[in-house]
């Protein structure tokens, strides 16, 4: 409730003064209604009822495919696999790197922050099945930089902007 009584949308304009924090399950049944995939990340380790919640949510929506649960810490990531094994989930790395099977325990997608991203780091980590996800890039000479380095979809600030440069770059 504290949450939901906050103002989300001043700071963007008057035209959105008074927008609400959506609640987990409104932003997913909007997801769902564009049929887009979802990032959800877990701040901390939900107790059981929160998980039980989070999972009930997802299922009745029919979302698990859409998707990918993320935390920064391992354990998250490990309940949340011994929970619903048939959740995607990815860890959310700072910089640094780690190699495929560390990455591999935790899911399929590597969600790595942008200065972590090279060339060859990228080609090892396709090559063992991995999705890298790149966060944050916010501008044009990053994602030309993740481009060039076949990172794969990145993690921006800015989607709008990233869709019409990659619309015009990659056709």
């Amino acid at each position: 409730e504290q949450v939901r009584s906050l103002d989300a949308g001043s700071w963007f304009g008057r035209a959105y003064r008074g927008t609400r924090v959506p609640t987990l399950y409104e932003a997913l049944s909007v997801a769902r209604s564009k049929g887009a995939g979802v990032m959800v990340e877990l701040k901390t380790l939900p107790t059981a009822n929160q998980m039980a919640q989070f999972l009930d949510r997802v299922r009745w929506l029919s979302m698990g495919r859409s998707i990918v649960v993320t935390s920064f810490d391992g354990p998250t990531i490990t309940a949340v696999r011994q929970a619903a094994p048939d959740l995607r989930t990815a860890i959310i790395d700072n910089p640094g790197y780690r190699q495929p099977a560390s990455v591999l325990q935790y899911g399929r997608t590597y969600v790595v922050n942008a200065w972590s991203v090279t060339a060859a780091r990228s080609a090892t980590w396709r090559k063992a099945g991995i999705s890298v996800r790149p966060w944050t890039v916010d501008s044009e000479k990053g994602w030309s930089r993740m481009a060039h380095d076949q990172a794969g979809a990145v993690i921006t600030n800015r989607p709008v902007s990233y869709l019409a440069w990659a619309r015009h770059r990659c056709g």
